[in-house]
């Protein structure tokens, strides 16, 4: 074999080698090549709708380290009237470089059956997905139903749940959650 050859094999294999090693499992997106597994759910935006008055607010935190050790700091308030239906929409993203943003909710929209958003409340709100991977629940969207007016908290959760999703929101790798103080007043 020609001398040419032998070191394109070994050059491809080396790469390749390469490759893998930059590919580990505890990579947060490693199905986007787009986003090359190494970026990290710092912020969660969450748009509240009003479905009686049609008013619109907005929530948001942010976690520098995402599932890390660092607590997130929290923006605002989640501020809804009590007895009240809202529309959820959340907006993931990585703010590790504010000067480079990445929408990382267009990762989950593109892997749908591989992510999963959870909210939970201490009390009984009802939450509704209305997001579907064709199977189950991805959680970027909700219809909410206020009760009595109160203060509490709503978490938010997002994990990967690459071949465990089974609608549930337990399995998985944990990327991001937030407890959110919420006032129904």
């Amino acid at each position: 074999m020609p001398t040419v050859f032998k070191t394109l094999i070994f050059a491809g294999a080396g790469a390749g080698l390469l490759w893998l090693a930059s590919c580990s499992p505890e990579d947060l997106f490693p199905d986007d090549p787009n986003v090359g597994g190494k970026d990290t759910a710092t912020t969660f935006t969450l748009k509240y709708t009003n479905l009686s008055t049609s008013s619109v607010a907005f929530a948001s935190c942010f976690d520098p380290d995402g599932a890390g050790p660092e607590a997130p700091s929290l923006l605002n308030t989640i501020r809804m009237k009590p007895n009240t239906e809202y529309d959820l929409e959340l907006e993931v993203q990585d703010d590790t470089d504010p000067r480079k943003s990445i929408n990382l909710t267009d990762t989950i929209l593109r892997f749908p059956k591989n992510y999963r958003v959870c909210m939970a409340s201490p009390v009984n709100l009802n939450y509704v997905p209305r997001d579907s991977d064709g199977t189950w629940p991805i959680g970027l969207q909700y219809r909410m139903k206020t009760g009595a007016a109160m203060n509490t908290t709503m978490k938010v959760t997002l994990r990967n749940q690459r071949g465990v999703k089974n609608g549930a929101c337990e399995p998985g790798t944990l990327l991001l959650e937030v407890n959110f103080p919420l006032s129904v007043q």
